[in-house]
C-alpha cells in the first residue's frame, strides 16, 4: 500500500474504462517499484486486468544509442519478468521520431484508472503534464 502523502490524484470519480494503465515512464523495472504495485493495486480492487505500457520516444533532448540500447534490455528483462503473470506488458519503442504522440491519449480512453510514475524532471514531468490534462 502506499502512503497517501506520496499520491497525486487527479480527475476521480472519472473512471470507467477496461482496464488499469501503468505507464511506465521512469522506474522502469518490475521490483522495487512502487507505481506498479499500486497499479496493481487499483486493478485488484477494481477486478480490472492491468496493462503496462513502456514507451520509448527517440527524438528527446537527449537520446543516444546507449542510453536507447539500455532501455530496449531493460524492456526485454521487463518482458520476461511480466510474462507468466496476469499483466498484460507492452513494450513501444518508436521507429520514427515522434510516431508515438498520441499514445497516452488513445489508452487512455479505455483506462478506468490510470498510475504514472511522478519523477519531477524533463520527459516523465512532461508526460504526467499531458495525461493530466487529457484526464480533464
Amino acid at each position: 500500500m502506499i502512503p497517501e502523502n506520496r499520491l497525486r490524484v487527479f480527475n476521480q470519480g472519472k473512471g470507467s474504462g477496461e482496464c488499469v494503465l501503468y505507464w511506465m515512464i521512469s522506474a522502469r523495472r518490475t521490483k522495487w517499484n512502487h507505481g506498479l504495485q499500486h497499479a496493481i493495486d487499483l486493478a485488484n480492487e477494481r477486478n480490472l486486468p492491468l496493462v503496462v505500457v513502456e514507451a520509448l520516444a527517440i527524438a528527446h533532448q537527449w537520446a543516444n544509442d546507449r542510453s536507447h540500447t539500455f532501455v530496449i534490455q531493460g524492456m526485454m528483462d521487463n518482458k520476461k519478468a511480466l510474462e507468466d503473470s496476469p499483466i498484460t506488458y507492452i513494450p513501444y519503442v518508436e521507429t520514427k521520431p515522434y510516431e508515438a504522440g498520441g499514445l497516452l491519449k488513445k489508452w487512455m480512453e479505455h483506462a478506468d484508472a490510470l498510475v504514472i510514475d511522478d519523477f519531477p524532471v524533463y520527459m516523465p514531468r512532461r508526460i504526467s503534464e499531458i495525461a493530466v490534462s487529457l484526464g480533464k
